[in-house]
């Protein structure tokens, strides 16, 4: 029953489950079996990140395949990853999967996940429904999860963490796993501060009173996980127009996050250009509205520019960085070639195309990257339509 200990990660059951006794999760009446179901994946059996996949959004793939038995001795490392790879099973093979996981796990590895389960509970035991519990986890009982290994095996910087982070709904915790198990030590340990943050002070809050409070109480908390590398105006947009759309099923913490991780000066120039944009919503070509209505305040916002236009930003990114969604720093280099209106429209055009990335649409044409920029674009052009033109139409 040690995995189901494991299971205790994010679903605070108790750690009578890792002796063998009934497990309970607390307010919720599911067995752990049950428990477990909440956490499959979507139905193509992946996990999405926002917008982005795999190294696109600086973010380790969470394995799919159900794993071979762990043989003895296994580290709690290579457990934990084998149970996470168990959630994007069907539903009736959780349960078997994650008892294979369980085999030969070594002595010092149930400790660690016994320090997990026991942090779960203790600090968990009021959120009221299984992925709050889970999320809860990640940012509350990090130092545990932590030592039993797994995160911090990649090499992304705290900014690209955070991002990333950020777009995962706040109901899908398996996401902000692949998030921090690509970032580097320090960047996972930043972030881990900031989440903790967002849960002290604001709890299981929702929409406008969450983004409130995370603004309020937690600014310094995202200014501690940058360390002196905060956005600046052009890159709080860029962050911004990557956030997905919050649903009442999939909410996300995107849009406060990316202010929290905003220079408090740039914060305020970058206020005042998206104050311009909202004057456009009803507009028709809203897109090219804020090109024709917001020049001031783009080139206040982008104050780095060049002279090329977004078309030849977009030709800079597909040469040298592998196309839309390669490596940021790459792309970067390539935007602020751009004038201040190119610039803004890039990152506009490049926002929805990395969120349309997980639509159906985009998976049935094989958009994962580096994909094939011929069938790709031209799937993803049908949802950004008003992106698009204001990039590439006035060339």
């Amino acid at each position: 029953m040690i995995i189901r200990c494991l299971v205790a990660l994010g679903l605070a059951i108790v750690a009578g489950a890792c002796s063998g006794n009934t497990p309970s999760v607390g307010n919720d009446a599911a067995t752990a079996d049950m428990a477990a179901t909440d956490l499959v994946a979507d139905d193509a059996g992946t996990v999405d990140v926002g917008a982005d996949t795999g190294d696109l959004a600086g973010t380790a793939d969470v394995p799919t395949q159900a794993p071979a038995d762990v043989v003895a001795g296994k580290a709690c490392a290579e457990v934990l990853a084998c149970a996470v790879s168990c959630t994007a099973q069907a539903a009736t093979e959780v349960a078997g999967c994650m008892d294979k996981c369980a085999v030969g796990v070594d002595a010092a590895a149930q400790v660690k996940l016994s320090a997990i389960s026991n942090c779960a509970v203790d600090l968990c035991a009021d959120a009221s429904q299984i992925t709050d519990r889970l999320g809860c986890a990640w940012g509350k009982c990090f130092d545990q999860l932590s030592s039993c290994g797994g995160f911090s095996a990649g090499t992304a910087d705290a900014i690209t963490t955070a991002e990333c982070a950020s777009r995962c709904p706040t109901t899908q915790p398996l996401c902000l796993f692949a998030c921090l198990r690509a970032g580097n030590a320090q960047a996972d340990s930043a972030y881990a501060g900031l989440q903790a943050c967002i849960l002290s002070h604001c709890g299981l809050s929702t929409g406008a009173e969450r983004s409130a409070c995370i603004a309020q109480q937690c600014e310094s908390a995202g200014q501690n996980c940058v360390a002196g590398a905060s956005l600046n105006c052009a890159n709080a947009q860029a962050c911004r127009a990557k956030c997905p759309q919050p649903l009442p099923t999939s909410p996300n913490d995107c849009l406060a996050i990316c202010d929290t991780l905003t220079d408090p000066v740039a914060l305020a120039v970058e206020a005042t250009l998206t104050g311009c944009q909202t004057e456009c919503a009803g507009a028709a070509g809203k897109f090219l509205c804020f090109q024709e209505k917001c020049v001031q305040q783009e080139q206040s916002c982008f104050a780095q520019a060049g002279a090329a236009t977004c078309n030849l930003i977009y030709q800079c990114v597909v040469a040298k960085c592998q196309s839309v969604g390669g490596e940021p720093s790459c792309t970067q280099d390539c935007v602020i070639t751009g004038d201040a209106q190119a610039q803004a429209a890039w990152v506009l055009y490049e926002g929805c195309f990395l969120q349309q990335l997980s639509s159906p649409e985009a998976k049935n044409a094989g958009c994962a990257f580096p994909y094939n920029s011929t069938s790709c674009v031209n799937v993803v052009n049908n949802f950004c339509t008003g992106q698009w033109q204001a990039c590439f139409k006035p060339q």
